[in-house]
């Protein structure tokens, strides 16, 4: 068996089950639009995202910090391309999980095809980006902490991080559309549109901009990912002894 189709394995014991309930979610939310169903469908798609996307920045903290995957640590591939695939095999799940959660607004005729598009995009970009801060802080705290702390070190900074990046977000977008209204998540709605401070996301509520201008928020995620993943790549090329003794 291959690696990639040993991670698919491994990774698809939880996160398929999740994406089969999100599915579920969907063809309800499909077929009715009472409010009950609306205030499940909200509030489940909500949980299972959350708990996909928990599960996909965990297996970094997993791999690189805690060290527990002996089996994959076992493998013949290069620590940077073993968490990379990983990454990979994880961000797939993630984005069938997205696309599902998109369904009920595709069948409304609620999101035309370059929104979703743009809209996917920022989504990929925000998994870069999310991703590459929290693995930075699992290489840097593999370095200069030690290994039994490292994955609550790891787990209290990215939290910081991920605080920090919607109010600098908020800060900026209040300066570049004026005063707007925001919360944190996900919505779809001819009046709303959605943007990412690194995972996390924020909607804009009441205003309709354009692609040119969501593709300006998107690069910036990405530039933020970007020197995240730098830092990380350049720390890993340090040595480490990645299996822990006892």
């Amino acid at each position: 068996m291959s690696d990639i189709s040993l991670m698919m394995r491994k990774h698809g014991r939880f996160m398929v089950p999740l994406l089969a309930l999100l599915l579920i979610l969907a063809g309800v939310r499909l077929a009715s639009d009472s409010s009950v169903v609306l205030g499940i469908y909200g509030i489940g798609g909500m949980l299972l995202s959350v708990a996909l996307t928990i599960y996909g920045l965990y297996s970094i903290v997993s791999l690189i910090s805690k060290c527990n995957d002996r089996l994959m640590l076992l493998s013949p591939m290069s620590r940077w391309s073993l968490l990379i695939n990983n990454l990979l095999v994880v961000s797939g799940y993630l984005v069938i999980g997205y696309v599902i959660m998109c369904i009920p607004s595709f069948g409304e005729g609620k999101i035309e095809a370059p929104l979703f598009f743009t809209e996917l995009l920022s989504y990929l970009v925000s998994i870069f980006s999310g991703f590459g801060i929290m693995a930075c802080f699992a290489y840097l705290f593999k370095k200069v902490g030690k290994s039994s702390h490292a994955p609550l070190m790891v787990s209290a900074f990215f939290i910081v991080v991920q605080c920090m990046l919607p109010y600098l977000l908020i800060k900026f977008l209040n300066s570049y559309l004026g005063e707007i209204v925001w919360v944190i998540g996900v919505g779809s709605d001819e009046l709303l549109f959605n943007v990412f401070a690194g995972i996390l996301p924020v909607t804009v509520i009441g205003l309709k901009i354009a692609l040119s201008d969501m593709i300006l928020f998107i690069s910036i995620n990405f530039a933020i990912g970007l020197v995240m993943w730098l830092i990380a790549w350049s720390i890993s090329k340090t040595k480490v002894n990645y299996l822990s003794v006892g």
